[in-house]
């Protein structure tokens, strides 16, 4: 059968050098994620308390002025909610 998706981002990080990212939660309440990458990385965000919705910043550690925030809803087909961080 066909494989469902999942409603989770991953994130696929291609770098130059070694980088120290943090990953921020704007609005829903997950936990900071730190993770050391070096060359290639994929990072699973898991998005099921907030009903597929994100928003999070990415930044790196030594690169103060590095910073790419990204927000919206996995869509799977699959009835939703409206933004549970608009009320």
């Amino acid at each position: 059968g066909s494989s469902r998706p999942s409603g989770n981002i991953v994130l696929l990080i291609a770098t130059g050098s070694l980088l120290q990212l943090v990953i921020t939660d704007n609005a829903y309440g997950q936990p900071t994620i730190r993770k050391q990458v070096n060359r290639k990385a994929a990072i699973v965000l898991n998005l099921e308390k907030s009903q597929r919705w994100y928003d999070f910043t990415i930044t790196a550690r030594d690169y103060p002025a590095f910073s790419k925030r990204y927000a919206g809803r996995v869509e799977t087909g699959e009835a939703g909610i409206s933004d549970p961080a608009m009320g």
